[in-house]
């Protein structure tokens, strides 16, 4: 184990504190450029990376590994050190002495120890810098032999033929030297259906797998031959069929071991999405959610799908490219080929519908176009007439299994092979309409099977029920305006005038208590009571009046649209004043 030196510990704490910054966690990545940009290389201190040298270096530098692999350090605050430091930078600007009447007298010698650079050592020479010296050495000597005889002291010595170099590079951290520090970017904005509540932030950051090299002759992916009968001159194109389930087998299920993502490719993310953000983890997500609803594209053995982010310029989301190739060193089979838009300056924001809760039933189970899955839906209601869109439906059913899940009300039956949720809808006979899964081999748990009546569905135990939203009256009547709070945030986005228009608002749902409407907020999973607020240009909104101990707190303001949206989960009946 290499013993590093107390002046080189002073020199890289110095160097680390002032590039890094103390306390800090940063990837391991940062460091070694940090090392980079001094010229300095891992095996200039006998070590063979840069995390090698890191725990060298555990006197002052915290490693922190998480799963697969991910590595962060931390520079650790040595004031003991600082102050050496800080004596060492006071002795280099003093003065020097320039004698006198007692210059004979020496100040007592400072017995600190010094910051000392590490010299390099250990590093290899590339093989074409010798071939290219012995070269020029052969060249020389045929063409200064004559003077050679007449100045012996300058006779160059023949150099010895150049030994093969033998392949030993330092050990290079791909993530390190390709991966920056992420930068930030703005803050995506709500959806509709999570308008009510910003978006918490990811509490705990995914794992990273460290890129690999890509692999040297890519194979194409294998297309097996059709057999002809007839060579045809000008044969028919054949139809192009929607990926099916059952070709899913050959698609990758995991990014993190079975995907190689390039350092180009990663570096762009890692600069546009937000620091919250772990790639691997959306990519792994993303990819998911694409599968189970069929929205990737395939051409030429290049499969294509979105990511949950928009591109700033043209606000469409970002499209990710990858293809099967050979197998490289760490045995995946599947590389990132492009990531379009990795120029832009950054990410609008996430996509309208495809937050966290739009994106839950995609993940559980494989779901099929959504499209076809809509018109099923329609189907197994029997002509049932909805206020409710195509998307309106589908961000409907997204929201109600978000609620159900988190109720537990998730029903299996048939010994753990099935499973059925009731999506709260009914048919021309009010009979419940459940939605049926089967088991599903995979990352994907379950596979959409049907729509179907509640009478029609032979399950084990208790039948599937409901989601419910409102469990007292008390959650949705107000009985005086002294039971209504007002924010301090609230006011502070809309100033002093609001108060005013609440009031009349509490007036009104007063005498009127059918204006107030219960709507779901599915990041809480809890409900919340909106009433009509007018502003003196004749602009209404609704006002969001959150249930509290004491009655009710107004808390935000929506727009018409997206109130209607959040209040259809509870009740497709909307006061007219947001219907």
């Amino acid at each position: 184990m290499a013993t590093i030196p107390l002046g080189n510990q002073l020199y890289l704490y110095r160097l680390f504190s002032r590039e890094v910054g103390v306390g800090r966690q940063v990837m391991l990545a940062r460091m070694e450029e940090v090392l980079s940009a001094d010229d300095i290389w891992p095996c200039d201190l006998g070590c063979t990376d840069v995390r090698e040298l890191l725990e060298q270096l555990s006197d002052f530098v915290r490693l922190t590994v998480f799963k697969k692999g991910r590595v962060y350090a931390t520079v650790i605050a040595q004031p003991e050190w600082d102050a050496v430091l800080e004596r060492a930078k006071k002795d280099e600007s003093a003065p020097a002495d320039k004698g006198g009447l007692r210059s004979w007298k020496r100040k007592k010698a400072n017995r600190d120890p010094k910051p000392v650079r590490p010299r390099p050592k250990g590093r290899p020479k590339p093989q074409d810098e010798l071939d290219h010296k012995s070269d020029d050495v052969a060249e020389a000597a045929t063409k200064e032999e004559p003077e050679a005889k007449s100045t012996p002291a300058t006779t160059p010595v023949e150099a010895p033929e150049p030994e093969p170099v033998a392949k030993v590079e330092p050990e290079p951290v791909v993530e390190a030297k390709t991966t920056s520090e992420p930068a930030a970017a703005p803050e995506p904005e709500a959806d509709p259906a999570s308008a009510m509540q910003s978006e918490p932030a990811v509490a705990e950051a995914e794992p990273e797998e460290k890129p690999e090299p890509a692999p040297a002759e890519p194979a194409p992916e294998p297309v097996p031959a059709e057999p002809k009968a007839e060579p045809e001159p000008e044969p028919a194109p054949k139809p192009t069929t929607a990926p099916s389930p059952t070709s899913q087998a050959q698609l990758p299920q995991d990014f993190g071991t079975q995907v190689l993502i390039r350092n180009d490719e990663l570096n762009a993310l890692y600069q546009m999405l937000p620091l919250d953000q772990d790639p691997f983890a959306m990519l792994d997500e993303d990819w998911r959610v694409a599968r189970s609803t069929h929205e990737y594209t395939q051409e030429n053995g290049i499969v294509t799908f979105s990511l949950r982010y928009l591109a700033k310029p043209k606000g469409g989301p970002v499209q990710v490219s990858m293809k099967r190739t050979g197998a490289s060193v760490s045995g995946r089979r599947w590389t990132v080929t492009a990531v379009d838009h990795i120029d832009d300056a950054g990410f609008e924001g996430p996509a309208q519908t495809n937050n966290e809760v739009m994106r839950e039933l995609a993940q559980f189970g494989i779901l099929g176009p959504w499209d076809e899955l809509i018109q099923k839906l329609k189907d197994a209601l029997s002509g049932a007439t909805l206020p409710l869109t195509g998307d309106e439906l589908r961000d409907y059913l997204c929201i109600t299994f978000h609620r159900l899940h988190c109720e537990r009300k998730i029903v299996t039956y048939a010994q753990g092979k099935r499973a059925v949720f009731d999506t709260g809808l009914l048919d021309r006979e009010a009979r419940s309409i459940l939605m049926d899964f089967h088991a599903h081999e995979g990352d994907i748990a379950w596979e959409f099977e049907r729509f179907v009546a509640a009478d029609s569905i032979d399950a084990e135990g208790e039948s599937p029920q409901p989601a419910t939203y409102i469990s007292s009256l008390h959650d949705i009547l107000i009985l005086s305006e002294k039971d209504v709070t007002v924010s301090k945030a609230l006011i502070r986005a809309h100033g002093e005038d609001i108060a005013p228009a609440i009031d009349i608002a509490l007036r009104r749902i007063r005498r009127d208590y059918r204006l107030a409407t219960p709507a779901y907020d599915p990041l809480t999973n809890e409900v919340r009571l909106l009433a009509p607020i007018e502003w003196p240009e004749g602009t209404t909104q609704a006002l969001v009046l959150r249930p509290c101990e004491n009655g009710f707190v107004a808390s935000a303001l929506l727009s018409l649209k997206r109130a209607a949206v959040c209040a259809r989960i509870v009740s497709f009946e909307l006061p007219r004043w947001l219907d």
